[in-house]
């Protein structure tokens, strides 16, 4: 396979990405409301609130029951949404829930995860809160963004929890819910309700994937060029990763923070494995500023203050540290596990609220040399949580 045909293939298929700054798409309010999980967790909230200002009454929570799995009582008006709401079970804390839809006949917990990663035993532990006595009629109800197979889906609904997908059932959910809608401002803000989530979750996404794929299956020389390609991403994946490593420490020194330091055994923050993670020394031997990738080729990315060892009791033993992170940071993630004092999901780092969230994005994102690129936020953050833990006199509590 030649050179000049798999630049040329690479060409064609990089021409069919938005660029930065392009306009493809009309103007959608939704889009440039829903910067994040919480803005989505408060929208759905709304809807599913018999008393919002949609003026919908219990219409819209009735099909939500539907698609959960519960039939929905013959009044739902009483029903009671909260939001970031604690749950507990046999006194301990299991975590806060995004939304919480209460009843005297039913209970709804719905954990958003549109681009996050779920915590250790996150959905069992709030599992663990729902009340014998409603049976059936009480759920745990995940929302899950692109990139969730069968297989994981599978996996999740096993263990007893619902699993919708942001881009078809969710989608589908808001365009019925619109359709039904009597109020023609609120008709209207679903409908781009219900585009954006599909653009993001599903449908645009979808659309270019196939795109690309008729391009590289067009012809017998496209087909060679593209398995030319595949050969090579191992290779392309550990150049990328070295790039990035490399351009980080440049800039962790530059700003006067320590050393890239992994973990022994731990996998590259570009890796065909697992968890794979990136950490800048902050003047703590205890912990780092990180990125890290719960799935594999760089998806599914967070950032945040990690421990070099794992410890149980986060939140006890570092809960002044905890504290002054979210003081400087935002509240970042509610839920902590054994290794996390803070994090938060990358698109935090974008300012410009521009960048998507699919790894092709995510990955010219990190090799951005600029003051725009990925390396300069996440140096920039970490930069501002050394700052954040430092403040309170030079040396970190414990």
């Amino acid at each position: 396979m030649s050179l000049p045909a798999i630049r040329t293939l690479v060409e064609k298929v990089a021409s069919r990405r938005t660029k930065p700054g392009q306009l493809h798409d009309a103007f959608n309010p939704a889009a440039l409301l829903l910067t994040d999980e919480m803005d989505l967790s408060r929208v759905i909230g709304w809807m599913l609130d018999p008393a919002g200002t949609h003026g919908q009454g219990e219409r819209y929570l009735q099909r939500f029951l539907d698609l959960c799995g519960i039939a929905p009582p013959d009044d739902c008006r009483s029903a009671k949404v909260r939001l970031e709401v604690p749950r507990y079970a046999l006194g301990r804390l299991m975590g806060r829930i995004d939304i919480e839809v209460s009843h005297p006949r039913f209970l709804v917990l719905v954990e958003n995860k549109p681009t996050a990663r779920f915590g250790d035993q996150q959905l069992e532990r709030y599992a663990r809160t729902l009340p014998r006595d409603h049976g059936e009629r009480a759920r745990v109800v995940t929302l899950l963004g692109a990139g969730w197979d069968r297989a994981r889906v599978a996996a999740i609904e096993g263990n007893g929890t619902r699993a919708l997908k942001l881009g078809t059932e969710v989608r589908d959910w808001v365009a019925a819910c619109q359709s039904a809608t009597t109020a023609v401002r609120v008709a209207a803000f679903l409908g781009d309700l219900e585009v954006d989530l599909d653009r993001r979750y599903a449908g645009k996404d979808a659309r270019e994937v196939q795109q690309i794929i008729d391009l590289l299956a067009a012809t017998p020389e496209t087909v060679a060029a593209s398995i030319a390609v595949i050969d090579a991403r191992d290779a392309l994946t550990a150049t990328i990763n070295d790039r990035f490593v490399d351009l980080v420490q440049e800039r962790a020194r530059a700003a006067g923070l320590g050393e890239v330091r992994p973990i022994p055994g731990e996998m590259p923050l570009f890796s065909p494995n697992r968890n794979g993670t990136l950490r800048v020394d902050i003047g703590d031997p205890r912990f780092d500023f990180s990125l890290s990738a719960e799935a594999t080729y760089f998806k599914n990315v967070a950032l945040g203050v990690n421990l070099r060892r794992e410890q149980r009791g986060i939140a006890k033993v570092y809960a002044k540290e905890i504290t002054r992170l979210r003081n400087a940071l935002g509240p970042g993630e509610s839920d902590l596990n054994e290794w996390w004092l803070w994090w938060d999901n990358v698109q935090k780092l974008d300012a410009s609220g521009g960048r998507g969230v699919n790894p092709p994005d995510l990955w010219a994102w990190a090799s951005d040399v600029s003051d725009d690129g990925l390396a300069a936020a996440f140096v920039k953050q970490a930069a501002e949580a050394q700052r954040a833990l430092f403040a309170a006199g030079g040396e970190l509590e414990s």
